[in-house]
């Protein structure tokens, strides 16, 4: 088991020199803004989602380790594993997410999405981790 003082505060928060997709001085208006135009399925506000995950880096905020575990996240928890999934935890690995990283995502879900898919993601994780 992976806790959150085990992965450090850098998964947790995107790196202070990282580009950041709100104001941090806003006070949550931009980040209110662009809830409020997703909410209206704004075309040029949903946009990225019609594209490579690559291509939202960026415009999320997040930094490349944090964006790829989230990636990772909506793998498990949106389907089942496959090519893409393995490709992701290789880009991953590649990013400096560790497996011990990987290993937290998973148990961290395991209460929502279940055993069942928790032990195919597993399987792929291992897999992937061993190529």
């Amino acid at each position: 088991m992976v806790s959150l003082a085990e992965l450090g505060a850098d998964v947790l928060s995107p790196r202070a020199s990282e580009r950041r997709a709100t104001d941090p001085n806003s006070d949550g208006a931009a980040s209110a803004e662009w809830l409020k135009r997703a909410v209206a399925c704004d075309p040029a506000t949903l946009e990225a989602a019609r594209g490579p995950s690559t291509d939202n880096i960026e415009r999320s905020g997040l930094d490349m380790r944090v964006h790829t575990i989230v990636r990772l996240a909506a793998f498990v928890a949106g389907g089942e594993p496959g090519t893409a999934y393995v490709e992701d935890v290789v880009s991953a690995l590649g990013h400096g997410v560790t497996l011990d990283e990987i290993v937290g995502v998973l148990v961290t879900l395991l209460p929502t999405v279940g055993p069942a898919r928790v032990t195919g993601f597993a399987a792929a994780t291992l897999e992937a981790s061993s190529a």
